[in-house]
């Protein structure tokens, strides 16, 4: 994977998952909920493309397969979006 290609390859998957599911931070967030009540704990928006980012690299661990790799990038990517947001709210409450 060539660096200058990343940002326009995440770009580009972006853009798909938000023409087929919407925008990323609400659905994060609905899927948080999701795991909090069958889990029985609280989990966070963000902490959801983390958990998608450590099963990447998981997967990873197993044998190389460079998306692995691109999507692990793009859910950290978005992690860091949502954290940097939920640290905002908190910080302004």
């Amino acid at each position: 994977m060539r660096l200058e290609n990343l940002h326009k390859i995440i770009s580009l998957i972006q853009e798909d998952k938000f023409n087929e599911y919407g925008p990323v931070h609400p659905q994060m967030q609905k899927i948080a909920d999701a795991w909090s009540a069958f889990l029985n704990t609280s989990i966070r928006g963000w902490q959801v493309p983390v958990m998608y980012a450590l099963a990447k690299a998981m997967r990873a661990s197993h044998a190389y397969k460079e998306d692995n790799y691109i999507d692990a990038i793009n859910y950290l990517m978005i992690a860091d979006e949502i954290h940097r947001e939920d640290s905002s709210e908190l910080e302004e409450k």
